[in-house]
């Protein structure tokens, strides 16, 4: 239970000015809830920590919220001016974790404004993130470093999706996409935050943007073709370790069935994936990705 305290606001400033304790914590102790107490830490190899992030947790939010990402990044590079500049064609893809909070880029040296891409369950949920102003956010330090680096009339945006369509005025099924400078970004702690065993403490954000600079930028098309990110997790993987590793870890966690009524449905089944999968790789060979850290995608999605 990372979060078991609600905030209270302000119902007409936002401001925080107390907590009370969530409904489903209230029987547990004071040292139950003690940040310095609850959490419990063990080191992973990074091959561990995917396959539990991407395989056994089966965090469906966070593997979507990947998956939402990279359409809207698509789209962005082939159809959407900078927002900032109006330049067409100047937008770059710049993922990875060495570039936070710069998902992507315009590459007009005298724009250069960034674009942070954030996905929620559905619109109801941007509705409330946008209303009490505050929207979660990466790593803080990571932000630090950008503000840092950057002149102070670039602009930096963020950019936020639903994983739920809705339905614009031609009763066409779309996902709003609604943009805003950022503001101010404050750091935010985690469960990690509280390991002992790290040399710093690590911090994530919590985002606030600039009210008037709100604005619906476009709406993403549905393209209602079905993409099993289960299988691109699974191709990912062993790309990136080796399939060795990849059945060593699946024998860990889950076990092994070597039945041959097991296998030849394994194989069918691998076999009805490539297609998919593929097919995705080749929509996205021509774009520009920066090496990535393994470890930032095993983030959590809102």
């Amino acid at each position: 239970y990372p979060e078991p305290f609600l905030r209270r606001r302000d119902q007409r400033t936002g401001e925080v000015w107390g907590y009370k304790v969530r409904r489903e914590y209230q029987r547990c102790s004071s040292q139950e809830l003690d940040p310095l107490q609850r959490f419990q830490f063990q080191e992973l190899t990074k091959e561990r920590l995917l396959f539990e992030e991407w395989f056994v947790d089966d965090n469906e939010d966070s593997s979507q919220g990947v998956l939402f990402e990279a359409i809207l990044t698509c789209h962005v590079l082939q159809f959407e001016a900078c927002y900032s500049c109006k330049f067409q064609k100047a937008l770059r893809w710049n993922g990875g974790s060495s570039s936070s909070w710069q998902d992507i880029i315009c590459t007009n040296s005298d724009c250069g404004a960034t674009y942070e891409i954030k996905t929620k369950a559905n619109l109801e949920k941007i509705e409330n993130a946008l209303r009490w102003n505050n929207i979660n956010g990466g790593s803080f330090s990571a932000w630090c470093q950008l503000r840092n680096s950057t002149r102070p009339d670039q602009k930096h945006y963020i950019v936020v999706l639903p994983r739920k369509f809705t339905f614009n005025r031609q009763k066409e099924k779309v996902f709003p996409v609604t943009i805003a400078e950022i503001d101010k970004v404050l750091p935010k702690l985690r469960e990690s935050s509280f390991n002992p065993n790290r040399s710093e403490i690590r911090f994530k954000s919590s985002v606030s943007i600039k009210l008037t600079t709100k604005a619906k930028w476009f709406d993403l098309p549905v393209t209602g073709q079905f993409i099993d990110m289960g299988k691109i997790a699974e191709k990912v993987f062993k790309d990136r370790f080796s399939e060795q590793t990849y059945y060593q870890l699946e024998d860990l966690y889950f076990g092994s069935d070597t039945s041959d009524d097991s296998e030849s449905g394994q194989e069918a089944e691998a076999e009805e994936s490539v297609d998919p999968v593929d097919t995705i790789a080749n929509e996205l060979k021509n774009v520009d990705i920066v090496p990535d850290d393994w470890e930032d995608l095993a983030s959590d999605s809102d």
